[in-house]
């Protein structure tokens, strides 16, 4: 059996080429990567049933990383509404929650491509789909796993940057388009660490890194909507979670050290 069913027929199976083309992506050869998560895609596609398309969907998502790890955004964009489409048709046909976790991730991480490209309003919207998907099947008691609860984390950082991303790409501070955006960027940040905050009380490092890196974000959206104290006590709290994490906090440490070097003498 392969990984989502049956293995393929003909000299290379779909399992063999997307294992080939995460050993690739894991090696740096994206390349490479690129052309056999392409193959294994159609293959999954040809062959057809429900598990399938699944592989087809990730196979989809994995494409849309491999392109923005090249800096391709267009192209990683193409791939990921691939992604998102395939998994909103299995996860209507089967309810099957792994899946729709992927759904979630798969949105999540689109409006990061978009915002990559400078499609604002499809950021936005894409992240905000995420949300939507991972709290329904969270209030329905369809999904009450740590893992959702981590999805839901990461797409409303993702909604949180689409939008002030949004207001600034708008150019005027004064445009009342910009504040609505700043807005509930500021609100998703806030949901967002509120989460953060209670998953990394019980979790592993990773989620003390995701708190902070939620914590670094929230400051500097409150930077740029002039909450200059708010967002010295998020870049403070970042900034102390970042050095405990060591080695593994480096990237945010340095991330916070910057933006409270912007702010100033307090």
């Amino acid at each position: 059996m392969g990984r989502w069913g049956r293995k393929g027929s003909g000299a290379t199976s779909p399992d063999a080429a997307y294992d080939t083309a995460i050993a690739a992506g894991q090696a740096g050869d994206f390349r490479k990567a690129l052309r056999t998560i392409a193959q294994a895609e159609e293959l999954f596609v040809a062959r057809g049933d429900v598990d399938a398309r699944a592989g087809a969907a990730r196979s989809a998502w994995r494409a849309a990383n491999y392109h923005a790890a090249v800096r391709a955004p267009d192209d990683a964009i193409e791939a990921g509404r691939r992604a998102v489409d395939a998994w909103t048709a299995v996860v209507a046909e089967t309810g099957n929650q792994a899946w729709n976790r992927e759904l979630v991730r798969a949105c999540a991480d689109v409006s990061v491509f978009a915002v990559m490209a400078g499609h604002h309003d499809e950021a936005v919207t894409l992240a905000s789909r995420a949300v939507e998907i991972a709290r329904t099947a969270k209030d329905k008691g369809l999904d009450m796993s740590r893992d959702l609860q981590t999805e839901l984390g990461t797409a409303l950082h993702n909604l949180a940057a689409a939008h002030s991303s949004r207001a600034v790409a708008r150019g005027s501070s004064t445009d009342p388009r910009s504040q609505t955006d700043l807005q509930a960027a500021l609100r998703a940040a806030d949901d967002e660490v509120r989460l953060r905050r209670t998953l990394a009380g019980s979790g592993p490092d990773l989620a003390a890194w995701e708190l902070a890196s939620g914590l670094c974000q929230r400051g500097r959206i409150r930077m740029v909507a002039g909450e200059l104290q708010s967002a010295r006590y998020d870049l403070v709290e970042a900034r102390g979670l970042a050095t405990r994490l060591g080695p593994a906090g480096q990237t945010l440490l340095a991330e916070a050290t910057a933006a409270l070097h912007h702010l100033g003498p307090a």
